[in-house]
């Protein structure tokens, strides 16, 4: 099990991520040069921390878009499979 992330990390990150679309990567060290350029100079704890949230959330969206094509329905797989 993971250790569960505060709340203002998570808005932080979700917050960075919706403002720079397109800019955050499943890449932990090129968020993390992402992130320092994009706050107000948090110091390197707070900086990882979020780095790690952003990258989570990122792997998360690309793959929950590759779990929602597997499961849209029984029949559209069969289909997909004649």
């Amino acid at each position: 099990m993971g250790r569960i992330r505060p709340s203002f990390v998570k808005i932080r990150a979700i917050k960075l991520v919706n403002e720079y679309p397109g800019e955050f990567t499943p890449d932990f060290d090129a968020n993390k040069i992402l992130v320092d350029k994009y706050t107000d100079g948090a110091n390197k704890r707070m900086r990882n921390w979020i780095a790690g949230y952003v990258t989570r959330y990122v792997q998360r969206r690309t793959d929950w878009g590759k779990c929602q094509f597997m499961s849209i329905g029984a029949e559209t797989q069969l289909a997909l499979k004649v």
